[in-house]
């Protein structure tokens, strides 16, 4: 009766170990996940950086404009607001998407460290409660 106690033990631990096993593959694809995240948010500076240079171009062309109102109609200028604020609402719409994408995936990434905590804790009390080894030894 004590093998098979034995037995029953270890076919929990190793069930445990499974388990373990398949919350960490779980957590590599969520680091993975994380990684493409943050390449996206790379993506997302460059574009953003490039938009920076864009609306620099425009304050530039702006300041222009506004030395030589008396010439400009007030159509143009319109014109040009309407321009630049268009600009400015692509900017914010990307950067809504981008944070909503890293709270995602912060979300995320954060349950699954939870979860394999967890299963780290439980595997280590059930290892610590164990009366015999492996081998069949009292501890």
């Amino acid at each position: 009766m004590g093998e098979n106690k034995m037995t029953n033990d270890f076919l929990d631990m190793n069930k445990e170990a499974k388990e373990l096993v398949s919350s960490l593959k779980k957590l590599n694809e969520e680091v993975k996940a994380h990684k493409n995240s943050k390449e996206q948010l790379s993506d997302l500076t460059r574009t953003l950086s490039e938009f920076i240079n864009e609306t620099k171009k425009l304050t530039e062309q702006s300041s222009k404009v506004i030395e030589n109102t008396a010439k400009l109609t007030p159509s143009k200028i319109d014109k040009k607001v309407d321009e630049m604020s268009k600009r400015i609402d692509i900017f914010e719409i990307l950067v809504n998407k981008m944070v909503d994408r890293v709270e995602r995936s912060e979300s995320s990434l954060s349950n699954q460290i939870k979860l394999l905590i967890t299963a780290v804790e439980s595997n280590r009390e059930a290892i610590k409660n164990k009366k015999f080894g492996l081998f069949g030894k009292k501890d």
